[in-house]
C-alpha cells in the first residue's frame, strides 16, 4: 500500500491513503495532531494546522469524542486523547498484553521496594505510561496510564 503524504497550509503533513477515504485520512490526521499535544488543542488550533474547514473540525472532532477516541478538558475546552486505542490495541482473546505480562515483574518490583513501577512504551522521544502499580510508601508517586511524556529533558 502506498501513502502519499501532503503538507497543509501549516505545514503538518497529511497522509493520503491513495483509496479514496478522504474522510478516514483526515479522522486520523485530526487523532494524530491531538497526540502530539498532550496538553490538548482546540479546535481552532486543529483547523489551524491542518487546514481544514470550521465545518469539517466541528464534525471531526464530535464524531471521535462520540466514539470515545478524545475528550474536552475544562478549561479551554481543549481535547486530548482517551485511554481508547489502547483498549482496541490488547490482544487477541487468547494471547497476553504486554500489560499483563508486567503485573508480575511490577509487582515483584513494588514489594522489593515499596514504590510504585511502571510499564510503558516508546513512542518517538516520549514515553506512554500503559500501566502502573502503586507503592505502599506513605507518600505515593505514579503516573496514571496514559500519560505520554519525554524521555529526554
Amino acid at each position: 500500500m502506498s501513502v502519499t503524504k501532503r503538507p497543509s497550509r501549516s505545514g503538518v503533513t497529511i497522509r493520503d491513503s491513495g483509496h479514496q477515504t478522504p474522510a478516514l485520512d483526515r479522522a486520523l490526521a485530526v487523532l494524530e495532531f491531538v497526540s502530539a499535544h498532550p496538553e490538548g488543542v482546540t479546535r481552532q488550533e486543529i483547523k489551524t494546522a491542518l487546514g481544514f474547514s470550521t465545518n469539517l473540525v466541528f464534525r471531526m472532532t464530535k464524531a471521535l469524542e462520540a466514539h470515545g477516541y478524545i475528550e474536552q478538558q475544562q478549561p479551554g475546552r481543549r481535547y486530548v486523547l482517551t485511554q481508547q486505542l489502547l483498549k482496541i490495541a490488547q490482544p487477541k482473546r487468547d494471547e497476553r498484553s504486554l500489560v499483563q505480562l508486567s503485573y508480575e515483574p511490577m509487582r515483584w518490583l513494588r514489594d522489593a521496594t515499596g514504590e510504585s513501577a511502571h510499564v510503558g512504551v516508546r513512542v518517538g522521544n516520549d514515553c506512554l505510561v500503559l500501566d502502573r502499580v502503586i507503592g505502599s510508601q506513605p507518600y505515593k508517586c505514579y503516573v496514571e496510564a496514559g500519560t505520554m511524556g519525554p524521555l529526554i529533558r
